[in-house]
């Protein structure tokens, strides 16, 4: 039996293979519809995104230019994951991508940024600028906004799993 590719398509397999070892092809002779199902078609122009995503997930090495680009992406991911919107499961589970606190220190923090601290996600309740004067380890995790200190405001929260109960 001969596979054959759409007009701008290629097959290439169904499952997960390394780069090195993925083909894409116009047509395949299978013998069989177990066989068959081991391929899928994809558009032409996915090919190329795919050889670069195994680059980048599965390289054939590691060495220190990949090392390097790697430390370039995280430090890219860090600096903008505060401009997409996660839930804090996702954010929890994500962790570890949140910039440290020392990072982001002269920042202008509106409500909600998220930062590490001490291996605790933080989020920002009351907008203001990052600074070692007002550290997320001050106790309490409180700062007076008023000379007599009879209002006082939260700047920082911990970030909490989601209640999956609530509605």
């Amino acid at each position: 039996m001969i596979l054959q590719a759409s007009n701008g398509c290629l097959l290439t397999q169904s499952e997960e293979v390394p780069i090195s070892e993925r083909r894409f092809e116009k047509s395949m002779i299978v013998s069989s519809m177990e066989e068959a199902a081991l391929w899928k078609e994809i558009p032409e122009s996915e090919k190329d995104s795919m050889i670069e995503e195994g680059n980048l997930f599965y390289p054939d090495n590691l060495d220190y230019n990949f090392l390097n680009k790697l430390v370039s992406l995280l430090g890219k991911v860090s600096s903008d994951i505060n401009n997409i919107s996660l839930t804090n499961n996702q954010a929890l589970e994500l962790k570890r991508l949140y910039p440290s606190f020392n990072e982001v220190i002269g920042t202008e923090a509106p409500s909600g940024f998220k930062f590490n601290f001490d291996d605790v996600l933080l989020e920002v309740v009351t907008p203001h600028t990052l600074s070692e004067d007002n550290m997320p380890d001050q106790n309490p995790m409180l700062l007076s906004l008023s000379p007599d200190e009879s209002e006082k405001v939260i700047y920082y929260r911990p970030v909490l799993p989601d209640n999956e109960d609530a509605v």
